[in-house]
């Protein structure tokens, strides 16, 4: 994908009037050259394209990346030497250190400015190519697959923490290659702690049990959530699944090509108020997911972005009462100009175990 994503790298150096930029940020390296490693760097302008490595990995190097120079540094920010004409060069102010941005800034020539340019790559990532979609929805297949897995496993007296393990062990067996985060496995009043990370308490009758989860597939990440019940938890949290369930079904029909992406989380809190619930929704509706757990695009009331084909993110919508239990239900989602279309096919019906 290397030369697809150079394309789209060089028109946005081209739009943003830069000669070139500098990338250390491993998924952003990742990326747009194919290397694996875990200490990397690239230095793109409109004519050149280096992959910069230490003695360590420039034979991977050579047979990951193509489409890029090898290049031997003993640190990925030493590219000096390979600046000539440009004089506008990009670097990610939001990822490299104010030292390694001090001692680049030492070593280039005065006639050389370093620009701000995270967003950059940001853009270039958030629209996915047909490649990348293909490993989102395995990695999404198998999250799919451990949630049918688990639901025999769930029992009185399991602990949070076991069903977490599970659900990893479970994952890698069927081709993931660890989790896409700490998994969230929150059950009874636990359940009301939107990032509940599994503890040791175990499962009683009755209770919500909240499992927000994800695995990594050929670097790519998915990500998910489903709320079951131990028992029958009685029938006011049987409301409260349903008015997430009818929340997140709002959010979708509000997920519009060309609209902005605050609507559908103004269009979920909107009705949470209307049920006297909002107040218990405290964080975003969704978020990007792609090489990294949280990318952009953000899905939130605050966003001032546009929904476009080829973005994917999560719609997950929550209600958190204190002291009592919570709910919340997620689907990973990639956009077209029919709507999102909905990656994640666990059931959403309510599951009383």
């Amino acid at each position: 994908m290397s030369v697809k994503s150079l394309e789209k790298l060089r028109k946005k150096l081209s739009e943003e009037n830069l000669d070139g930029i500098f990338l250390h940020q491993r998924e952003n390296v990742l990326y747009l050259t194919g290397f694996t490693g875990s200490t990397g760097g690239a230095l793109v302008t409109m004519e050149h394209a280096w992959i910069l490595v230490d003695s360590r990995y420039t034979e991977q190097a050579g047979q990951q990346c193509l489409d890029f120079e090898v290049v031997d540094v003993d640190r990925p920010w030493h590219f000096q030497s390979l600046i000539k004409d440009e004089k506008t060069v990009g670097f990610e102010e939001d990822f490299l250190t104010v030292a390694i941005y001090d001692e680049m800034k030492e070593k280039l020539a005065d006639s050389v400015s370093l620009v701000p340019a995270s967003s950059l790559m940001k853009d270039v990532r958030m629209y996915k190519e047909p490649e990348e979609l293909d490993k989102l929805q395995r990695a999404v297949d198998i999250a799919d697959d451990a949630f049918h897995h688990i639901l025999s496993f769930l029992k009185e007296g399991v602990m949070e923490v076991d069903i977490a393990n599970e659900l990893d062990f479970y994952m890698r067996s069927q081709g993931a290659t660890g989790p896409s985060f700490d998994f969230i496995v929150a059950s009874g009043e636990r359940s009301a702690l939107p990032h509940g990370v599994a503890s040791r308490k175990k499962l009683e009758h009755g209770e919500a049990v909240l499992m927000d989860y994800g695995c990594i597939y050929e670097n790519y990440c998915s990500d998910m959530t489903r709320t079951v019940f131990l028992g029958d938890p009685g029938p006011e949290m049987q409301q409260l699944y349903y008015i997430v369930k009818e929340g997140q079904a709002r959010a979708y029909r509000n997920a519009i090509v060309g609209k902005a992406m605050n609507l559908p989380e103004l269009a979920v809190r909107s009705y949470f108020q209307q049920m006297d619930l909002e107040q218990y929704f405290g964080h975003s509706l969704g978020h990007g997911v792609g090489l990294e757990i949280h990318e952009m695009p953000f899905a939130n009331r605050k966003a001032t972005e546009k929904f476009r084909p080829g973005m994917v993110f999560t719609i997950e919508p929550g209600i958190y009462i204190p002291n009592g239990a919570g709910v919340r239900i997620e689907d990973m989602v990639y956009m077209t100009y029919n709507g999102p279309h909905t990656m994640t096919g666990s059931p959403k019906e309510l599951i009383i175990l």
